[in-house]
């Protein structure tokens, strides 16, 4: 709906906002944004991801999801409501942290998605980012 990668790289108000999609799949959220980046180190001593989101209705769930290049599989690392004022979640990585970095490009990746209950009586709602960062210790 509006803003891009500038506008997630500080919390300032000023928003990416993604408008859910309309005949999705039950399997498939209706909203789902990938966040890519490069990590500075390829064994990383700690990895954590920040979101800081809002919903333009109740009633969503929200889940972070950090991918795993061993596997080849998302991880879920956090699921919750989504509020409809600016919430910040921060998800620490445990374990061997290598699994989220793609051996040689040390690409991450996060999948963030907004998922509407069975309940909800909107058709049309928004997620809006504003903060979204990799922290990476190595």
């Amino acid at each position: 709906m509006g803003g891009g990668l500038a506008q997630v790289l500080s919390s300032d108000d000023a928003y990416f906002t993604v408008q859910n999609a309309y005949n999705v799949s039950r399997t498939n959220a209706p909203i789902q944004v990938i966040a890519e980046a490069a990590s500075p180190v390829a064994s990383p001593t700690s990895l954590s991801f920040t979101l800081e989101a809002a919903a333009s209705v109740t009633g969503l769930a929200q889940r972070i999801e950090l991918f795993n290049f061993a596997t080849g599989a998302y991880e879920v690392m956090d699921a919750r409501n989504a509020t409809v004022q600016d919430s910040t979640v921060v998800v620490t990585a445990e374990g061997a942290l290598g699994r989220f970095i793609e051996p040689g490009t040390r690409k991450m990746r996060a999948r963030l998605t907004w998922r509407a209950s069975e309940s909800s009586l909107s058709l049309s709602w928004n997620a809006r980012l504003d903060f979204v960062v990799w922290s990476v210790g190595g």
